[in-house]
């Protein structure tokens, strides 16, 4: 099982933001990740979850700029396949330019409480990592977490963002959690999330 206790006593984060592939501060096509310094820790526990879980698919629901994609795709190895869903199409030139410097990226334009079922099904995918980051209202959310959870690996991890906010909450309340461990993730920024790893 992942753990990651360990960043409650880390001081500061261990990776240069300027570092990273597929951001550029002057022209941010995949979204600003550093975010003014906003997300600083939930770009490290997305790093410390993929190193520990070492992922060969992750699926994303919700695009928007690509912050947290990129982020993903800078830390898993090439031979991961990322995949990321988005129901507005206005996400699709970032997700282009992305897919140009990680290969290894494909967006899908969808609406999740529609496609996400058929989109994974499609793509035969077993999914190592889930990033729950899409929609804030509870219906959507647990359409998302409960659609996900049939195409879970045995030790994957599900990941759902914005603890903060009352319908992910009950989203997360309402689910079926049977057969997974909550793991904690210290100092994740903007209000929290959840982590459950399949046993």
């Amino acid at each position: 099982m992942i753990n990651l206790d360990f960043l409650n006593s880390q001081k500061e984060v261990t990776y240069h933001v300027e570092d990273f592939k597929g951001w550029h501060e002057e022209n941010q096509f995949t979204g600003d990740i550093w975010n003014g310094g906003k997300y600083k820790w939930k770009i490290e526990g997305l790093k410390v979850i993929i190193q520990q879980l070492q992922p060969k698919v992750i699926f994303e629901t919700g695009f928007n700029v690509g912050r947290s994609a990129t982020v993903m795709l800078n830390y898993c190895d090439s031979n991961c396949k990322v995949y990321s869903i988005d129901r507005n199409k206005k996400c699709k030139p970032f997700g282009d330019k992305l897919t140009e410097v990680f290969p290894n990226f494909e967006l899908i334009i969808g609406d999740t409480t529609k496609v996400l079922d058929d989109e994974v099904t499609k793509r035969n995918l077993e999914i190592d990592l889930a990033f729950i980051d899409g929609s804030h209202h509870h219906t959507p959310a647990l359409n998302d977490i409960t659609c996900v959870q049939e195409y879970m690996t045995n030790g994957s991890c599900i990941l759902v963002d914005d603890k903060r906010l009352i319908g992910v909450r009950d989203a997360v309340k309402e689910s079926n959690w049977d057969g997974y461990k909550e793991v904690g993730i210290p100092k994740w920024d903007n209000g929290g999330a959840f982590l459950y790893q399949k046993k």
